[in-house]
């Protein structure tokens, strides 16, 4: 085994008067005066110096390095590469990757003896606490039950005959249990956490050493002489387009060299490409994917499969986990079938920070040894690693955080990682560390991801081709002029085949568009009236006034070609900027004094209102559940005496967020216009052998199904192109419900006697927009009732969160939906079998097409809603997306936000076919 990692640390004791003071430490660049050119490396030497100003003559400083661009615009940033020289200098040096004017900023992380204090923590074994529940499942008991303390080491004073040790040696892996008195080790069924006693590691630093983590000894940026920006010029380097590709090999492994233009990594080493989501799906065709999380399943059209699993204990999370649900990565790795098309990422590293060293590079041997046991048995299987980021450390806990999470912890075992990866050639090393430094966003453990109450920027929230520049309105999209053109027109379709349009935009001038956003409805209809056949047809904007319909050929016969223009590019930006507005509809709710009977009607919100001081508030809000209620606080009553609550019908308000010209843009012929189609007759489509609905797989909910909406309408029969989706009769669906609890979201009913069949109802919580007034308590945010369900195989819940939150920012139905995805994984975690099932939106009526409907209810803003719950649970393993847009868009039926029978029956035919595929 290799040594461990060793920093350049002092041996001598703390001297507190010798610790490294930013003020008077020194930073220098060295050959200022030289002519710099793009591809140069700048030296800068940091020289360390203690309060009283004295030089330092040992090293172990953390320093943390950027160089940034000093015009904004550009938005450029790299890492610089720290050389401690073990006297208290330090050389620096940046690699020069762009043109123009750069600033240095350096920050002193952490002095050396604060380091040392981390160092000697680290070392410290079993410093959290995690319990584990054992229990008999013959009784339900109380002495049935036990809660036990357990270790991630060895723990010498806890006698062998009374521990319960799951170690995996094959592993390096150690998980040690307290033994119940009265019940075997094998009765255990959970662990988690404790998260309170993270603030035991405070009872081993004393009060000397936590001033080393306060300012200005913490995080602080030093002075760079000299303080102007350096002049970086032109010179003749390979572009990302010249670099050699990414093949994997050792040069390339592990190497972090590179720099942050705008949101875009530029690496220094191999082409890096930038993905669109169609390059993700051709890349990944016909691949398994594993990671260290859930599992997820495959792409229907590409066949990508996804598959999820979390790494072993000490794992540090809150919530209980069922303990069986744990796994060793070297056990996973074992099992795995690998070959070409598998690809396998492997993270560990920040729930390892609070660990001693030794236990991290152990695991990571056993692992690097089943990597190589995987490859001599499936040669070409793809095994990448990934290493530690900065993080974040904020909170009432962040002494405690610093101590076991500092990112001098996390550097460390990014050292390790690439000590035992770098020069495997069954490995290619991701390394991410100096992504992290220099990044363009904050430090988080999850990167670029704020917290469980602005989840919105871990995956990136919907945003649609649209226009930068002010709306110039004689440029609007005019669907008279407007091109659509079948491509191909003259070959020979078959069923089973893609009819390709396109669309070009052109203003009322005729001249063609430079920018996308406009949206389309498209529709392939049958021409002859007694088939009744109709789909849906799948729009792909070049954001440069084109456009791409692909239609899939599901029936023979003649179709013909529906493109209607919904909304224009102009009209969709005033959407999108409509939306943004918070608090736009009117709520009110009631308060009474019990004593004298007398009412108060308060305005209430569903959106932070700054203009409402605090102490004018009643927040009812629920931040585990990203919910947020606040109603003006009455004179005279207590928050507590809010009765029941309703939307205001009203909706005019809005209309004074629109100028007169941006109304003209939801008025004829701006809105839902057909489009002229060349040619106009209808195309041919001729017979072909593809498989029926009768030989597709049943419907069994993995993620290749999960959230397909390809099919079509064949009279009032949706036709799945996914899964066998069965016609039920009633009494097919008393037998598939027969002995089931259904969860639905409204009022409770009752169980059918003959079939026990259960089904219980339950509204969503605020904003609810319905005129009755409702009972403020009998509403419930979706995650508390699934935190109190009690699931099982027995069990059915289906959940449909959207027509409501069309008038709402986006971040809200996401930071909701987020929450919720949440509850159904402890749900899932404690009641393995449970059917959990999310409808995506549908299109809508807008009555006697008003304004307020269209700008509160565009159908536009319900398919941002439908995306946003694609992208976060279509790969999810215990959820079945219900997509249901493309149906409702070719439906036979009219547009109706409360669908008619023909479109409910075939959505519980979509249903009850996954619950009772046969």
């Amino acid at each position: 085994m290799e040594p461990p990692v060793q920093p350049c640390l002092l041996n001598q004791s703390l001297l507190f008067d010798q610790t490294t003071y930013p003020n008077y430490t020194e930073v220098v660049v060295l050959n200022r005066d030289r002519l710099y050119r793009q591809g140069d490396v700048l030296t800068v030497k940091v020289v360390a110096r203690d309060k009283n100003q004295r030089l330092k003559t040992y090293g172990g400083d953390f320093f943390r390095a950027r160089l940034v661009s000093s015009d904004r615009s550009l938005q450029a940033s790299s890492a610089g590469h720290v050389t401690d020289h073990c006297n208290g200098t330090y050389t620096v040096q940046f690699p020069l990757y762009w043109v123009g004017g750069v600033s240095i900023k350096i920050q002193l992380v952490h002095p050396s003896d604060a380091v040392k204090v981390l160092q000697r923590l680290r070392q410290i074994p079993n410093k959290r606490v995690f319990y584990c529940k054992f229990a008999d499942g013959k009784t339900k008991s109380k002495k049935s039950k036990s809660t036990q303390q357990c270790f991630s080491s060895n723990n010498p004073s806890l006698p062998p005959h009374r521990q319960c040790d799951f170690s995996k040696p094959e592993a390096n892996g150690t998980w040690i249990c307290e033994k119940p008195e009265k019940l075997p080790c094998s009765a255990i069924t959970k662990c988690k956490w404790y998260y309170k006693g993270i603030t035991r590691v405070l009872g081993f630093v004393s009060e000397a050493e936590k001033k080393l983590f306060e300012k200005p000894y913490l995080e602080t940026e030093l002075e760079v002489d000299p303080k102007e920006p350096i002049r970086v010029l032109e010179t003749e380097l390979p572009t990302p387009e010249h670099l050699p590709a990414c093949t994997g090999n050792a040069r390339e492994s592990g190497a972090s060299l590179g720099h942050w233009s705008g949101k875009v990594w530029k690496s220094a080493v191999c082409n890096v490409r930038v993905f669109t989501k169609e390059d993700i799906r051709q890349c990944l065709a016909n691949k398994t994917v594993y990671m260290q999380a859930y599992l997820g399943g495959d792409n229907s059209q590409w066949n990508i499969s996804v598959r999820f699993r979390f790494h072993h204990l000490p794992v540090q999370s809150k919530t209980w986990h069922s303990f069986d649900s744990y796994h060793y990565t070297v056990n996973e790795l074992d099992a795995n079938q690998g070959g070409p098309n598998m690809v396998i990422v492997l993270s560990l590293w920040s729930h390892f920070t609070k660990e001693p060293l030794d236990m991290i590079r152990s695991r990571l041997y056993a692992i690097r040894s089943a990597i190589h046991r995987l490859l001599r048995r499936s040669p070409g299987t793809r095994v990448f690693v990934r290493t530690g980021t900065t993080r974040e450390h904020r909170g009432k806990l962040a002494l405690e955080y610093y101590l076991l999470s500092s990112d001098w912890l996390a550097y460390q075992i990014t050292e390790v990682i690439r000590e035992v990866f770098r020069e495997d050639p069954d490995v290619v090393l991701l390394d991410t560390w100096d992504m992290s430094v220099c990044q363009p966003g904050e430090d988080n453990v999850h990167p670029a991801y704020q917290g469980v109450l602005n989840p919105l920027l871990l995956e990136p929230p919907v945003q649609p081709c649209l226009l930068n520049q002010p709306l110039v309105f004689d440029q609007t999209t005019y669907p008279n002029y407007t091109e659509v053109v079948v491509l191909n027109r003259d070959r020979l379709y078959r069923k089973g085949d893609v009819l390709t349009v396109k669309v070009v935009a052109r203003d009322k001038e005729g001249r063609p568009k430079t920018y996308g956003g406009d949206f389309f409805r498209a529709r392939l209809v049958s021409s002859d009236g007694s088939l009744q056949a109709s789909s849906a047809g799948h729009v792909t904007d070049h954001c440069n006034g084109t456009y791409t319909v692909q239609f899939p050929l599901y029936w023979v016969g003649d179709v013909s070609i529906k493109i209607q223009l919904v909304h224009p590019s102009e009209a969709v930006k005033v959407l999108h900027r409509l939306r943004q507005v918070p608090n736009k509809r009117d709520f009110n709710c009631t308060f009474v004094d019990v004593k004298t009977e007398n009412n108060y009607t308060q305005q209430c919100f569903s959106s932070n209102n700054p203009s409402l001081p605090p102490h004018q508030q009643c927040d009812f809000s629920k931040p585990e559940a990203n919910g947020t209620w606040i109603c003006e606080k009455p004179e005279k009553l207590p928050c507590s005496a809010i009765t029941k609550c309703r939307w205001n019908p009203d909706m005019s308000r809005v209309l004074g967020l629109v100028s007169p010209e941006e109304m003209k843009l939801f008025q004829k012929p701006y809105l839902e216009t057909e489009l002229g189609v060349d040619p106009k007759e209808p195309i041919r489509v001729l017979e072909t052998e593809l498989p029926t609905p009768e030989h597709l797989p049943a419907c069994t909910g993995n993620t290749r199904e999960s959230g397909a909406s390809l099919g079509h309408w064949s009279g009032k029969v949706w036709k799945s192109a996914v899964c066998n989706v069965r016609v039920f009769t009633k009494e097919d669906i008393r037998q598939c419900l027969a002995n089931k609890i259904v969860y639905l979201q409204v009022v409770q009913v009752g169980d059918n006697n003959k079939w026990n069949i259960s089904v219980r109802y339950r509204f969503h919580h605020f904003p609810v927009q319905g005129n009755p007034w409702i009972n403020f308590h009998d509403l419930r945010y979706i995650v508390d009732e699934l935190d109190v369900t009690q699931g099982g195989p027995n069990t059915v819940v289906v959940l449909s969160l959207w027509a409501h939150f069309t008038a709402e920012p986006l971040d809200m139905i996401r930071s909701r939906l987020y929450a919720i995805r949440g509850a159904i994984h402890r749900l899932l975690w404690r009641s393995p079998g449970t059917r959990v099932f999310v409808r995506t939106g549908t299109t809508r009526e807008h009555k006697e097409e008003k304004l307020e409907y269209y700008l509160l209810a565009s159908d536009w803003l319900a398919y941002q809603i439908t995306e946003v719950i694609r992208e976060l649970f279509r790969a999810d393993p215990d959820v079945v997306v219900l997509d249901t847009w493309d149906m409702s868009v070719c439906q036979p039926g009219e547009d109706y936000i409360h669908p008619d029978q023909t479109m409910v029956d075939n959505q519980l035919n979509r249903l009850f076919s996954h619950i009772c595929p046969s």
